[in-house]
């Protein structure tokens, strides 16, 4: 006889696929788009700065690769329908976060401590990958309930069922 019971490490069932399979596919996009955004960045970059000053060629290159992360996070990656009011500041706020681990990350490790800078920063872009993927899932791009009673009715209902119907007072 076969248990048709998931294993206690199986994870949580969301449709056909489990919660750890979400969010291995979410880590690929988040990579790819990660990537595809740092070549959005040099291209930029290299076009700009022949006519400008590296760090305003710099200024701009960035502001146009987050527009772009930032776009494809959210459609691709993450799927969200957060309104953009909403997932815009808090993206930001991540990022701004990001730069100041970063930061401070490569002053103790390499200033400090005296450690070699390359492997600092690349321990520093890992940690900070991993803050802005985890921030960007719970936080950025969830799509919150459009009311609490909405909440409520969908943690209630199955899935597989038409929502009831209330019934009219007489």
């Amino acid at each position: 006889m076969s248990d048709s019971k998931p294993s206690r490490n199986a994870g949580q069932f969301v449709g056909k696929a489990t919660v750890g399979e979400l969010t291995k596919g979410q880590l690929l996009r988040f990579a790819a788009t990660g990537g595809m955004s740092g070549g959005v960045y040099l291209v930029i970059l290299f076009a700009l700065q022949p006519g400008l000053r590296i760090m305003v060629a710099s200024a701009l290159a960035y502001t146009a690769a987050m527009a772009v992360n930032y776009l494809c996070q959210r459609i691709w990656t993450f799927r969200s329908g957060r309104v953009h009011h909403q997932a815009v500041p808090r993206y930001v706020a991540v990022h701004l976060a990001g730069i100041l681990i970063n930061g401070a990350t490569l002053h103790l490790a390499a200033e400090v401590y005296g450690l070699p800078l390359l492997p600092v920063q690349g321990a520093a872009l890992v940690l900070v990958a991993g803050w802005g993927f985890t921030l960007q899932k719970v936080w950025v791009f969830t799509s919150p309930p459009t009311s609490d009673t909405e909440s409520i009715h969908a943690r209630q209902q199955p899935r597989d069922r038409a929502p009831a119907r209330e019934m009219p007072y007489d």
